[in-house]
């Protein structure tokens, strides 16, 4: 796991073993690992790294199996977020999302795959008494593998 300026990204893949057929469920924590509250974007919205930073506060990098080309499969029309999709984390407390890597990326060949995310909040917003967390955070890499039949 990573922490960046109080927050730590975790995230995990629902099982180890997944077949080509089945989606690749992932679970995302974000957790306020500071002594203060912050606010943060609770939008978890999935984009490519490549798009602007207003439209993406989750991505991915995904490195599978021999022959594997990581390959986006979606296309998000997204601006900054709201600021009612902001909300204040205590300290040790946790928002948690599940992600269907199969909606945004191509994981069609068999085999292991190794991926990180990236949380990311660029949106300026003063809410909860304080202005939300800007910045980034890297998280743990996730293993699961594809198979024929799980």
């Amino acid at each position: 796991m990573v922490e960046a300026a109080g927050l730590e990204l975790q995230i995990e893949a629902e099982r180890d073993r997944i077949a080509l057929t089945d989606q690749v469920i992932l679970s995302v924590r974000l957790t306020n690992r500071s002594l203060e509250a912050l606010t943060i974007c609770e939008r978890f919205l999935v984009n490519d790294s490549s798009a602007p930073e207003r439209a993406r506060d989750l991505s991915f990098e995904i490195v599978g199996p021999p022959g594997y080309i990581s390959s986006y499969v979606f296309h998000v029309n997204a601006g900054a977020p709201k600021p009612e999709q902001f909300l204040e984390l205590k300290p040790e407390e946790s928002v948690t999302k599940r992600v269907d890597l199969t909606e945004y990326y191509s994981l069609h060949h068999p085999g292991t795959y190794r991926l990180r995310g990236t949380y990311l909040n660029a949106t300026r917003v003063d809410a909860f008494g304080r202005a939300a967390w800007v910045g980034r955070v890297g998280s743990n890499w996730a293993e699961f593998n594809r198979v024929a039949s799980a």
